[in-house]
């Protein structure tokens, strides 16, 4: 492989096979039971209000992690050779309810990306080193209807897979039967005056902060811009463990 040249790669076709499962499994159970798993997903996972949020989704363990980071170079060519990595066969894909989604890649497109896309000044630290892009590819989902009331357990099934289409539905299954074994009792109410503010610390002090509101309002009436993205980073240290939100 040439330098600068990124070498095509052989693609895995990927066979949809799902099942359906009813019943009334609480929601939170079933992530409380995904958060001990490694690579975790979690898309929605509680009760939707709206068709627009109609599914949910459950996904753990991925077959492969897609990262760029910043300093890297060729972003959407290295993206577009990842995804060239798996195929959807087709055929039974089209038997599953339109808009859900079968399994695949999950992540995230950092706004930083932008500087790839146009020359921007960079000014601030990058002190996170947190990836630009961040994918995951997920051979196997736990979807919850909230329209139908049931479960859809979807895998795909890959070529040179070590486990059967029916082993990873079966995975599933249990995680469903771990999470309908967890009494889950409703989250108490958040009561904003017994939060101790004085913990959450910002990256910005409160004068520095009221500067640059200024000089981006007179930025924004000389027509210098129109719109302006700043932001300040707040954070404080617990114990996830001592954190009970539950009677």
């Amino acid at each position: 492989m040439r330098a600068g040249v990124i070498a095509k790669t052989a693609c895995r076709s990927c066979r949809l096979v799902y099942k359906k499962i009813g019943g009334s499994i609480n929601l939170q159970a079933l992530s409380e039971v995904f958060s001990g798993l490694e690579g975790v997903s979690i898309l929605g996972g509680n009760e939707a209000e709206s068709t627009a949020n109609r599914f949910s989704y459950w996904a753990s363990e991925p077959l492969e992690i897609f990262e760029f980071k910043a300093g890297e170079e060729k972003p959407f060519e290295k993206l577009e050779h990842a995804l060239a990595k798996y195929k959807l066969e087709d055929g039974n894909s089209n038997e599953i309810s339109e808009g859900i989604f079968c399994g695949g890649w999950v992540g995230y497109f950092s706004y930083e990306l932008g500087r790839y896309i146009e020359k921007l000044p960079e000014t601030m630290v990058d002190d996170l080193q947190m990836p630009l892009i961040r994918l995951g590819f997920y051979d196997r989902v736990i979807c919850y209807d909230h329209e139908e009331k049931e479960f859809r357990l979807i895998v795909l099934e890959l070529e040179g897979d070590s486990e059967s289409a029916e082993e990873k539905i079966s995975g599933l299954e249990r995680l469903l039967e771990d999470a309908g074994n967890i009494n889950m009792p409703l989250p108490v109410k958040g009561n904003l005056d017994d939060i101790e503010f004085s913990q959450i610390k910002s990256n910005m002090e409160r004068g520095y902060y009221l500067d640059a509101i200024e000089k981006i309002r007179h930025y924004i009436y000389d027509g210098q811009v129109y719109q302006v993205n700043f932001s300040q980073r707040f954070e404080c240290d617990y114990d996830a463990d001592s954190i009970k939100l539950y009677h």
